[in-house]
């Protein structure tokens, strides 16, 4: 009773995935960020459209309104840029960086 191994695997049909790489993370990363990056940019500049209406005319909360627009706009072009530099690199070295295939520590020992 007391030598009784004790089961730490979760209970049900929970299998931990066993082809993640490094690489496959970071892809998923980078991958995730550009699409938050859109989501928050939507946001911003919906949030920048309803304070511009919302500013009945004066002029300072009408330039804040147009101060956010302008940035939520200057992101969303640095977004892009990164996501345009992403595909530059992987088209002109013609490796796909969101995929990257890196070696692991058991194929480097193997090889040796």
């Amino acid at each position: 009773m007391g030598n009784e191994p004790i089961n730490l695997n979760p209970p049900g049909q929970f299998n931990i995935p066993t082809n993640v790489s490094v690489s496959s993370v970071i892809g998923a990363v980078v991958t995730l960020l550009l699409i938050a990056a859109a989501v928050i940019f939507l946001i911003y500049l919906v949030l920048g459209g309803i304070k511009w209406i919302m500013s009945e005319g004066d002029k300072a909360q009408v330039e804040a309104a147009r101060n956010q627009i302008t940035h939520a706009i200057f992101g969303l072009v640095i977004v892009f840029g990164a996501w345009i530099v992403i595909s530059l690199v992987q088209g002109v070295l013609g490796i796909n960086i969101l995929n990257l295939k890196l070696p692991n520590l058991r194929n480097m020992t193997s090889q040796q």
